[in-house]
Formats: C-alpha cells, sequence, structure tokens
C-alpha cells in the first residue's frame, strides 16, 4: 500500500479498518479532528445514524463506498472543507447544500439571525405594505431562509405581512440560494447586485437589513486557514484594504431612499473580530440613528453590530 494513499483500493476493509486508517491519513496532513473527519464521511456515505456507528463498525466496508471514501479522504488530506466534500452544511438546525460559490454557513452567524428574529417583532407596521427584510450577500441562502422559515412559525398567530429578498453580486451563489430555499419550502425574492442596488432601482422600501458581508483586509487573505484562503470563494471574503469597504458601501446606499420613513428602522451586521466598535460608528453618523448594539458570538467575540433608527418603535 502507498504510504501516502490510506486504503487501497484493490483489497477489503471493515468500517473500522477503514476508519483507522483514514484517520491516520488525515492527521498526518494536518486536518484537525482526522477521526471526526472520517466518521462524517463514512456515516455520510453509509447513511448511518450514531447507533449505527457503534452497532456496525465491525462490518465490511461496502466496495463502492469504498471507492468514494477513498476519493474524499484524498480530498479532505488536502484540505479541502468537509462540508463541501459533504456537500452540505448545517444552519439554525437544517441542512444547506454547499459548494465553492458559496461560504460555508458558520454557528457564529446563527446569532445575528436570533438578534434579526428579536428585532423584527418591535418594527412598526407600514399600513398596507408588507415589513421588507433584506439579506445583503446572501451566499448559500442560511441567513434569508432561516428567517423567513422561522419569522413564518413565529409570525403565523399575528398575520404580520412580510417579505423576505436576498442579493448578491454573484449569479453561482444565487444559483445555490434558489436551490436551498425551494428545497426547505422557503419564499425568498432573490435579486442579482451590488449591496441594496436592486431595492433601490426597484424602488422598494425596507425596513430591516441583515448582512454577514466580506469584512477580512485584502491583505490577511493569505494568512487564512486552508481550508478557507484554497477554497472559499475570495469574493465573500475580500473587504477592502481595512476589510471596511462593504460597510461604507451598504451604510452608504440607505442614503439612497426616498424619505426617512422608507429607510431601514434595523440594521444588523456580522463583524470580523476587532471591527465591531469602527463599524458602530459608521452607523451613528446617521442623525436618525436612536442607538447602537454590539452583541458577542459564541466564543464572546464582538460580532454582532445592530443599528437602531429613531423611525423605529424597536426597543
Amino acid at each position: 500500500m502507498d504510504a501516502d494513499f490510506p486504503l487501497s483500493p484493490d483489497a477489503s476493509y471493515t468500517v473500522r479498518e477503514a476508519h483507522t486508517w483514514a484517520s491516520r491519513f488525515l492527521d498526518a496532513k494536518g486536518v484537525i479532528y482526522p477521526e471526526r473527519n472520517a466518521e462524517w464521511m463514512l456515516r455520510h456515505l453509509l447513511k448511518w445514524s450514531s447507533l449505527d456507528w457503534l452497532t456496525k463498525w465491525n462490518e465490511p466496508l461496502p466496495g463502492p463506498v469504498q471507492a468514494v471514501f477513498i476519493d474524499w479522504v484524498k480530498r479532505r488530506g488536502q484540505r479541502e472543507p468537509l462540508q463541501y466534500i459533504l456537500g452540505e452544511a448545517e444552519f439554525y438546525g437544517r441542512t444547506f447544500q454547499v459548494n465553492t460559490a458559496v461560504l460555508i454557513p458558520r454557528p457564529e452567524t446563527e446569532c445575528l439571525v436570533e438578534r434579526a428574529l428579536q428585532l423584527f417583532q418591535e418594527i412598526p407596521e407600514h399600513g398596507g405594505r408588507p415589513l421588507r427584510v433584506v439579506d445583503i450577500g446572501v451566499g448559500s441562502g442560511a441567513i434569508a431562509i432561516t428567517m423567513a422559515l422561522e419569522l413564518t412559525a413565529r409570525m403565523s398567530r399575528k398575520n404580520i405581512p412580510f417579505e423576505i429578498h436576498g442579493i448578491d453580486i454573484s449569479a453561482s451563489a444565487l444559483h445555490v440560494a434558489t436551490a436551498n430555499a425551494q428545497r426547505l419550502g422557503a419564499q425568498i425574492t432573490f435579486h442579482q447586485g451590488d449591496g441594496l442596488q436592486p431595492m433601490i432601482e426597484k424602488g422598494m422600501a425596507v425596513d430591516m437589513i441583515v448582512s454577514n458581508p466580506p469584512y477580512i483586509p485584502d491583505m490577511d487573505i493569505q494568512t487564512l486557514q486552508t481550508e478557507v484562503r484554497n477554497f472559499e470563494p475570495h469574493l465573500a471574503l475580500k473587504g477592502g484594504m481595512d476589510g471596511m469597504d462593504p460597510y461604507r458601501h451598504i451604510i452608504g446606499q440607505c442614503e439612497w431612499f426616498g424619505s426617512a420613513k422608507d429607510l431601514p428602522s434595523a440594521v444588523l451586521f456580522e463583524v470580523g473580530a476587532g471591527q465591531a466598535e469602527r463599524v458602530a460608528d459608521m452607523l451613528r453618523q446617521d442623525p436618525l440613528c436612536m442607538r447602537t448594539e454590539i452583541h458577542q458570538d459564541l466564543a464572546g467575540i464582538n460580532r454582532i453590530v445592530v443599528g437602531i433608527r429613531k423611525s423605529s418603535t424597536c426597543r
């Protein structure tokens, strides 16, 4: 057997043996949590539950599964993200299809969604038209789709009409988001464009902006983890020289709305480590800004920045 190859394609193995050899191979390649990575790939291919994994792993690994598993282990050894190999990622308890056209959804972004869901219920109605939420940089659709499904469940008794819009400059990302929305049963209106431009062109007022934009300074891209640097789309990572360009752009676009009542009542951003105060300061430049909030993510990092306008009754 090739020393740099996890399994021999011509030999037969039990699931346990395949897991052991793959784990050692991935560990040698510098993959974090190699045993768990090998387990996730095997369970995905075998469609096994956690109980199956405990009770069946001495069974022979079927030949067709073994061939795919070998390919997957080699790809993971080259540091391709596990989510791209599996073709899916978990977010807010749901499974989203992902590929290299979109960022992999992170658990930290669930904090952004949760605060947006809370604030939505405090936004005043606008007599006759639905409340509009816009996800800028929609990517896989994780934020927009989660908002749509959660609001449908939470607001059903209140009978408050709303619309969810997702915007991305990438046609490939919109293709992924559209497929996810259809599969998960979420009603989203997607637009291709730069920031808020599609809403501006259509003359559509916006009540809430939720965005996890690119925020990595361009010069820092090469310092990122191999999985991110070599596989995730740089279009969704690079935020200009200081990482602030997307925030400046989106906040600046808000000025194009025709009247104060049309401006978003709430703007929520995910930001990079160390960027929260700078983004909050940008939001405070709006003379109608009533207050800003900074919230921590699951790791205790200031990651969510919220701006509330005076035209809103948000408390």
